[in-house]
């Protein structure tokens, strides 16, 4: 390429461009169209480097109030931060679902887990789990289910710091209060279990409502549903341009997932009475990992615990 050709061209990068592209292609004895890819691409691929970072689930020491803390564990440079908060809104925040989730604070995603991840729910069917009626819930009807072992596959899958579940939560969070904590990440509660609940009695349903903010700052609920032949459709609140309210109505899929932000800053939402069919969900909560536990949480990380005296059904499903 002609000198002054090139030399015009960079002097067009460095007014237009953001200031460290200009600076790549004049460092660069290539065609400009080429050192602009070479740029994005160099910077797609230490944006993605450097979130997530290494999250730890660990227990934390007793009385300190917290939850799934692990201090020390973030892995981030200040240069690499920096970069990170500079790009992301060209790769995040125009994300169909991040947009959803920051407007509404809730979304819906089907397809969402690897095939690899997914069979790993379907080994729920192998558990051996005693389903009991809700304990403590005001606005469920007819609802059965189960605390999932801490230490099973699936709660090791949900947790997993590179898994779909954790990676896509850090990623909504951002641009939001939940982000204040200059890059804390978010994990699964250690605190509030992981559970299955069953839809299949008649009549089994959810009243519209928030969920309760159990946490400060407030939780990330996950609503994953694992099976569903039945007739419930679930609905939630959302607001178009003018601030006018709508109504969207749902009937999950399996690998599919509701998630949404716990509290007034989320979406109302409940699920039509069953007549036919069953659902089979499980239901978590994320945390941020400097998270203070509030009143309250003991009696929904109870919700369906097998009591002492109450019949319960044990049971081991076929696949």
């Amino acid at each position: 390429m002609n000198g002054k050709c090139y030399d015009f061209i960079s002097f067009l990068a460095l007014l237009y461009l953001p200031s460290t592209l200009g600076s790549f292609l004049n460092s660069q004895r290539c065609s400009p169209a080429i050192a602009i890819i070479g740029y994005y691409t160099t910077r797609y691929n230490t944006l993605h480097t450097i979130r997530p970072t290494t999250l730890y689930n660990s227990p934390t020491a007793k009385g300190d109030g917290r939850v799934g803390i692990d201090q020390g564990t973030s892995r981030k440079s200040p240069d690499s931060e920096a970069m990170y908060q500079q790009h992301r809104q060209y790769y995040t925040y125009k994300k169909p679902h991040v947009k959803q989730f920051q407007k509404n604070g809730i979304f819906y995603k089907s397809s969402l887990l690897t095939q690899s991840e997914f069979q790993v729910v379907q080994e729920l069917s192998s558990l051996s789990l005693n389903l009991v009626k809700e304990t403590t819930s005001s606005v469920a009807n007819n609802r059965i289910g189960a605390q999932l072992p801490p230490d099973s596959r699936i709660v090791e899958m949900i947790a997993n710091s590179q898994g779909t579940f954790t990676q896509i939560i850090n990623e909504i969070v951002e641009e939001t209060t939940l982000d204040e904590a200059n890059g804390a990440n978010m994990v699964l509660s250690n605190t509030v279990p992981v559970e299955m609940r069953m839809y299949e009695q008649k009549g089994a349903g959810m009243e519209t409502h928030y969920d309760d903010v159990l946490f400060s700052p407030e939780q990330i609920e996950v609503v994953f549903t694992v099976e569903n032949n039945s007739d419930c459709v679930t609905r939630w609140e959302e607001f178009d341009a003018n601030g006018e309210a709508k109504w969207t109505e749902v009937e999950t899929e399996p690998n599919s997932a509701i998630i949404l932000r716990a509290g007034s800053k989320g979406a109302r939402h409940g699920v039509s009475a069953l007549k036919s069919g069953k659902r089979i969900i499980l239901k978590f909560v994320f945390v941020r990992e400097d998270a203070l536990v509030l009143d309250g949480v003991e009696s929904h990380a109870k919700q369906f615990a097998s009591l002492k005296g109450h019949k319960a059904k044990k049971t081991k499903r076929k696949r």
